[in-house]
């Protein structure tokens, strides 16, 4: 019994965490919109658009009256630095021909790179659990969970048993686990790893992007490593063909057979590059050449109360400053479309942890508690999403009417509408209820008194005259 008294009060915490962490995730979201989106258009309106001449000159405009640099999809002149350092800039430059990203630990050069993802899996076990019944010595239900052990290719192999209970359909009499290699090389790990080049320098060695920020340039490419990769015999792993996409490409064998055996692994090298690449930062002030582009911060007011972004954005091809800013935009939109599913199941469950030790209690009733249990917890899911929706509703309002008022004013009062509205009908049901068993309850009356009364051959009552009574 303490045990699950505990259990219900952790599952309550757990709830109210959640709740609280929902209404805050709420809040914090509509508010990364607006400021963000804030910042986004203030640095839109700032940026200097680089544009070549068919002379080779070099002209700036703002960003509203910007226009494509490429002519025929070619360049007429290289992405020169102007004399003014320190604006920030809209760049649509060529990678020069010199990019390359390097893994020493594997003697790997990989030419047109700016970044090299690996992963190597391992052909071991996988463990899946499956949930079963059984009931206590008081005769109630309990649910537990077996695992059955899989040979696979996986990246999460499972080391060693943890003591967890094996479903009886799929034991073994021996399950030799492999040991999981150690270390963050691609030589030794299971797992996945990503290498980036130390830069990439644009327009012909006139502006550079540096690590910190290669890894996040947006829709990148995979290129071809054209068969060029080392064989690396040397520490045990052999070539097994051309590294195309999704294609392993090494092998190392742990028993030399043609079919996998327990602790083989295999490793898959994608690599990722550019022809073109376009990107809005700022010039750094001195150094160079190349000038390394940084990013630059906009946005920030105190009413309403949102502090600067740090723009700096890089993307594939050859894309203007507007488009850029529309590929900002839209990951702004589609991360808050996300977050905003995320907090309101975050308040669904946490409603439903605080309510879900009422479900259990019902269990336990005797005789009924087995029936009514799905029930109650039909009922409290209902419940829990209802009041996640109707505080998800008031606090997202309540952040558009403080950081967008002319926004968030009527969404607001809508909200209040639909809530009062709710509870009219609430109430309108409530009423109709008592009247509808006022009403029956007339009824039943009415007929009780026509029964009465049926023996005098009429449905209406006899008329009684009353005789006086005289005493001298």
């Amino acid at each position: 019994m303490c045990e699950a008294c505990e259990s219900f009060l952790v599952g309550a915490i757990i709830g109210v965490m959640m709740v609280f962490g929902g209404t805050y995730l709420t809040w914090w979201n509509e508010s990364n919109l607006v400021c963000t989106g804030d910042s986004y258009g203030k640095a839109a309106k700032e940026v200097v658009d680089y544009q070549q001449s068919s002379s080779g000159g070099i002209s700036s405009s703002t960003f509203l009256g910007s226009t494509s640099s490429k002519t025929n999809n070619t360049f007429s002149a290289p992405c020169d630095p102007r004399n003014k350092r320190g604006e920030f800039i809209h760049l649509e430059c060529p990678v020069d021909d010199g990019l390359s990203t390097a893994v020493p630990s594997m003697g790997l050069v990989a030419n047109g790179a700016y970044e090299l993802s690996f992963e190597v899996e391992q052909f071991g076990y996988i463990r899946q659990g499956e949930k079963y019944t059984t009931y206590r010595a008081d005769g109630n239900k309990q649910s537990k969970t077996c695992y059955c052990y899989r040979k696979t290719w996986t990246k999460d192999p499972v080391s060693s048993y943890d003591g967890s209970t094996i479903c009886s359909k799929c034991k073994s009499d021996k399950i030799d686990f492999p040991p999981v290699p150690d270390g963050n090389t691609p030589t030794t790990m299971v797992g996945s790893v990503d290498v980036y080049a130390d830069r990439v320098v644009m327009g012909k060695g006139a502006f550079v992007i540096g690590q910190d920020q290669v890894k996040h340039i947006a829709s990148k490419p995979v290129i071809p490593l054209n068969g060029k990769l080392p064989s690396l015999t040397q520490s045990g792993w052999n070539k097994t063909g051309f590294c195309e996409a999704n294609v392993p490409c090494y092998y190392k064998s742990m028993c030399n057979t043609t079919s996998p055996c327990l602790g083989d692994r295999r490793m898959t090298i994608v690599a990722h590059g550019s022809t073109y690449l376009s990107a809005v930062g700022r010039e750094a002030p001195l150094g160079g050449p190349p000038v390394e582009l940084l990013p630059q911060s906009f946005g920030g007011s105190t009413i309403p109360p949102c502090n600067s972004r740090s723009i700096f954005y890089v993307s594939d091809g050859l894309k203007s400053a507007d488009e850029l800013f529309e590929e900002l935009h839209q990951t702004l939109v589609t991360f808050t479309q996300i977050m905003r599913i995320v907090s309101l199941l975050c308040l669904c469950l946490g409603f439903y942890c605080c309510l879900m030790p009422i479900e259990v209690m019902t269990g336990v009733i005797p005789c009924i508690g087995e029936f009514l249990e799905p029930m109650v917890g039909c009922i409290l899911l209902t419940f829990s999403v209802a009041m996640a929706v109707a505080i998800w509703t008031m606090v997202f309002s309540l952040a558009w009417v403080f950081y967008r008022p002319l926004i968030g004013i009527p969404l607001f009062c809508l909200s209040i509408g639909a809530l009062y509205l709710a509870f009219m009908a609430q109430r309108k049901a409530k009423k109709d209820n008592k009247f509808r068993k006022s009403q029956n309850y007339s009824e039943e009356f009415n007929d009780e008194e026509t029964t009465k009364f049926a023996n005098y051959g009429s449905s209406d009552p006899p008329v009684v005259t009353a005789t006086p009574v005289y005493t001298y």
